[in-house]
């Protein structure tokens, strides 16, 4: 028994170090690279019309992202179904005001026997250098710490490795007040 956890811990160890290489080895090659984020990340989300940031909480067990959505209000423009809603920017009442296409309506499947029906619209979402198009699903997180939460959809699409250790040290940099 003893060896074979000594075996195990020698491949475990063996494949980390390899991990830890994969940027090095892969700079070249961006879409490939690892990048790592901590629990939570300055996120720039971006609209036609809008470029904004909010602090998101990182998320590895969602699989989708969800922002925090208030005065929802669904309508329709030239025969397809869009939205209206707020989104909070921080402490004070300070709100922004979003139009955009539903793309998706999903159900999330919540603790206990709380499953609940969201829309989904689409948006650029930013983490360091990563700039993907995201299906982000509508929902109030009224009473919660963040305005965001970031999805394993996004994380695995955008290469990202999560270090629970690490906090806040990613600020976008494309769009939403950084680089293009």
């Amino acid at each position: 028994m003893r060896k074979l956890f000594k075996a195990t811990l020698r491949a475990v160890a063996g494949a980390a170090v390899a991990l830890s290489m994969a940027p090095v080895a892969q700079a070249q090659d961006d879409e490939n690279r690892i990048r790592i984020i901590g629990s939570y990340a300055r996120v720039g989300l971006s609209t036609d019309d809008h470029d904004f940031q909010l602090l998101g909480k990182v998320d590895t067990g969602a699989d989708s992202t969800s922002i925090d959505a208030r005065e929802i209000e669904e309508f329709e423009r030239d025969d397809q179904e869009w939205v209206r809603f707020q989104v909070p920017l921080g402490e004070d009442d300070e709100r922004m005001e979003l139009e955009l296409p539903v793309v998706d309506t999903v159900t999330i499947v919540g603790a206990g026997d709380e499953d609940s029906e969201r829309l989904v619209v689409e948006m650029d979402l930013c983490v360091g250098d990563v700039r993907l198009p995201t299906e982000v699903n509508l929902v109030s997180r009224d009473g919660l710490d963040y305005r965001l939460l970031v999805g394993r959809e996004y994380l695995v699409r955008g290469g990202f490795l999560v270090n629970p250790a690490q906090s806040d040290d990613v600020r976008p940099l494309c769009g939403a007040d950084g680089e293009d």
